[in-house]
């Protein structure tokens, strides 16, 4: 499952993606290297799709596990819609499933 949250900053507003995990994946391998192993999975796919990776984090909160991946669009001046989280989530969601 995956669920978009918009942020504003002073430069830019960006989208933040969480793609919710149990904590079997988190049991597997450590957090820090979930984050860096996603990073290196979707930083290409999203670059070609013409959006900057801006962080990949990997966190508890409560009972869950929460994958955080945040984007930003290359013109910063232009700011993250929801068509293009849409975009971005279909693009990622099927690359995490297999990698997970």
């Amino acid at each position: 499952m995956s669920r978009v949250d918009f942020r504003s900053t002073r430069f830019a507003m960006k989208a933040f993606f969480y793609f919710l995990r149990g904590e079997t994946v988190a049991e597997k391998k450590g957090r820090g290297k979930i984050a860096s192993l996603v990073e290196e999975i979707v930083r290409e796919p999203v670059e070609q799709a013409g959006y900057l990776l801006w962080d990949v984090d990997y966190y508890k909160e409560g009972a869950d596990f929460n994958l955080l991946v945040t984007i930003e669009n290359p013109d910063r001046e232009k700011p993250i819609d929801l068509d293009d989280c849409e975009k971005v989530s279909r693009l990622l969601s099927p690359l995490l499933d297999e990698a997970d």
